[in-house]
């Protein structure tokens, strides 16, 4: 949580089940298998003979309380041909969802809409530009 812009606060009594960057990294990797039009997707490692990367920086993952609770996720991406190298276009996607209550389950839930949201437009975009 981030109560102002110059504090970060936990919230009580919650953790994430892994480390965030790799539970985004899953997350996406689930939204392009479900669109069922990407051959194949998966994570550095697994050996797959890939076309494109898509490099994403998390850059925000919080609750704001300026001016009201919001949840604001914002994640960087790059499409990279694997290929060649070649950068085949960059995009900040953001969004802002505001929380329903103060309880952690309305943190949550509007953490999740934000992020499923984010999440949608970075596999629309992909799909376009490649």
């Amino acid at each position: 949580m981030k109560p102002t812009p110059q504090t970060i606060e936990n919230l009580a009594d919650s953790q994430w089940s892994d480390r965030l960057p790799r539970l985004v990294q899953l997350r996406l990797l689930q939204a392009f298998q479900n669109t069922g039009r990407i051959g194949a997707a998966g994570v550095p490692g697994q050996g797959l003979a890939i076309d494109y990367q898509v490099v994403t920086e998390l850059r925000r993952f919080e609750i704001a309380f300026e001016p009201g609770a919001t949840a604001v996720v914002e994640i960087s991406v790059k499409a990279l041909n694997d290929r060649t190298g070649v950068v085949r276009g960059t995009r900040i996607f953001r969004a802002d969802v505001p929380v329903a209550n103060g309880q952690p389950s309305g943190y949550v839930s509007a953490l999740d809409q934000a992020f499923g949201s984010v999440a949608d437009e970075i596999v629309a975009w992909m799909i376009r530009l490649v």
